[in-house]
């Protein structure tokens, strides 16, 4: 899910992006929310979208030290199937 946050000050938007995934059988989800701004919420989406993309086509890495990515959360979560 990629949704924008709206900066204070002049008109800015920022990505804030939750990922859900399934892994060895257990339900993950990453909040992640990269160091960008833009200045329509459309483009913010857009770009968090691509961040995501190549997140994941990146195996998923640790962003925690990466300066791109100014917060990072990972937890497990529980999927029930119906």
């Amino acid at each position: 899910m990629v949704s924008a946050l709206r900066l204070a000050g002049p008109p800015q938007w920022k990505p804030c992006l939750t990922i859900v995934w399934s892994e060895d059988g257990h339900g993950r989800v990453s909040k992640l929310s990269p160091d960008l701004a833009f200045r329509v919420r459309q483009k913010a989406e857009m770009e968090g979208l691509k961040f995501a993309k190549k997140w994941i086509d990146d195996g998923k890495p640790d962003l925690s030290l990466d300066p791109a990515s100014d917060t990072k959360e990972t937890s497990d979560v529980t999927t029930t199937y119906a």
